[in-house]
């Protein structure tokens, strides 16, 4: 037997849903397409403005900032699909403690990749010894700007994923697209 919130919803008039879906891809679609741009063009300005061993250095510091997006991406995705059940369901409670559960468990999370870019930071001529001694010092600064600034965003993937789950992609669209943009301009002006 189905309790209350479990009753399945009416499906709604298929305009509004189409006009959604529509509304909610084109967001999707703006926002990876400034990812694509910008792994289009900050590439070859980096490779022209620096020498081979810092250019190395940078992707390899750069790559913490994807291995962070990955899991951001996840996150949202996970927390997407249970505030859609959530709200499918109309049990606000159940939303409530999975929100709450997601975002103390992010900010157990952020709080022990902070500890890792510190310790990452302090070791990172230890780690990757070809990293050139004149600027391993950059370096270590380097990630720990990025590393810190990407660590610190990840409690917001739980809102992110709210906004997911709630089909409300053009706020994710906007927030991420100029958070991109900023971190983009921010590592060229590094560079």
């Amino acid at each position: 037997m189905l309790k209350d919130s479990e009753k399945s919803v009416p499906v709604q008039n298929k305009r509004p849903t189409l006009a959604r879906i529509a509304k909610n891809s084109v967001a999707n679609l703006s926002r990876m397409g400034t990812s694509w741009l910008l792994a289009l063009f900050l590439p070859p300005l980096l490779v022209r403005v620096l020498d081979k061993p810092v250019y190395a250095t940078w992707v390899l510091i750069l790559q913490v900032g994807a291995y962070v997006g990955l899991i951001d991406a996840s996150i949202q995705f996970v927390v997407g699909r249970f505030v859609a059940r959530a709200e499918g369901l109309h049990d606000r409670r159940y939303m409530g403690r999975m929100l709450s559960s997601a975002t103390a468990l992010m900010i157990f999370a952020s709080l022990s990749a902070a500890i890792l870019i510190f310790f990452g930071s302090w070791q990172l001529q230890h780690l990757f010894p070809s990293i050139p001694a004149a600027i391993s010092l950059d370096a270590r600064q380097a990630l720990l700007i990025i590393g810190l600034s990407l660590v610190l965003s990840l409690p917001f993937s739980t809102l992110a994923g709210t906004f997911f789950g709630l089909q409300k992609n053009e706020v994710n669209a906007l927030a991420g697209s100029l958070g991109k943009i900023i971190g983009a301009t921010g590592a060229a002006w590094a560079a």
